[in-house]
Formats: structure tokens, C-alpha cells, sequence
């Protein structure tokens, strides 16, 4: 950081002396101001993805507690459930799965297209 500050220091001394452009500070504030944004952005990604992962992990324990612990057998609290009908209709549960992937990947690459179209028109 006492790079970056002892850099911007000569650069204003340099103004001073009118090596300088006329709209030096105004850009250099520019860049500033971007820096801070991508460094607030990137903290912002950081900090939900931990919430993400931490919920998910939280989830997860939940699951194995009350399936695994617990020794709840789903058969007793749902007897008119057949497991036997949900193996006969796993391919259609497969297409499903196939679709849902594609859709959520063309979500995806539309949001990314439309972030990266919006930074270009500035």
C-alpha cells in the first residue's frame, strides 16, 4: 500500500509542477473509485458463498442427524409410499434432471452475457 500511496504522491507533485495532465485527478479519483468497487464486489461474492457453502454444510448435517442418528426409517411415516414405483420411473427422473441442467447453465451464461454487454456499453 506504501508503493501505491508514495506512487500517487509523486504523481501530484508532478501536477504541481505541470507535467501533468489537466484532468489527472479526476481520472486517477476514476480508477480509485473503480478499485474500491471491484474490491466491494469480490468481498460480496466471498461473503455469500460462505453463507452458501455454511447453509448447504448445515443442511447436510441436518440430513445425516435425522436419517443417520435418529435411524428414521421413512418407510413407517410414509407406508403409502412405494420405492419400488420411483425406481420403475427414474428415466423420466433423468430427463428431468437433463433439462433442468441445460436450463440452468443457459440462465447462467444469459446472465453473464447481459453483466458483460452492460460493462461494455459504459
Amino acid at each position: 500500500m506504501e508503493n501505491k500511496d508514495s506512487i500517487l504522491k509523486k504523481a501530484l507533485a508532478k501536477r504541481e509542477e505541470g507535467g501533468l495532465a489537466f484532468n489527472f485527478s479526476y481520472r486517477m479519483m476514476e480508477k480509485v473509485r473503480l478499485e474500491a468497487e471491484k474490491k466491494r464486489k469480490r468481498q460480496k461474492l466471498i461473503l455469500v458463498s460462505a453463507l452458501t457453502a455454511a447453509s448447504l454444510f448445515i443442511l447436510a448435517l441436518l440430513v445425516y442427524f435425522i436419517f443417520f442418528y435418529l435411524k428414521i426409517n421413512t418407510a413407517n411415516y410414509l407406508p403409502e409410499f412405494k420405492w419400488e414405483s420411483l425406481q420403475a420411473s427414474k428415466p423420466i427422473f433423468d430427463f428431468y434432471w437433463y433439462i433442468g441442467g441445460i436450463a440452468i447453465v443457459l440462465l447462467g451464461l444469459d446472465y453473464w452475457l447481459r453483466k458483460k454487454q452492460k460493462k461494455n456499453s459504459y
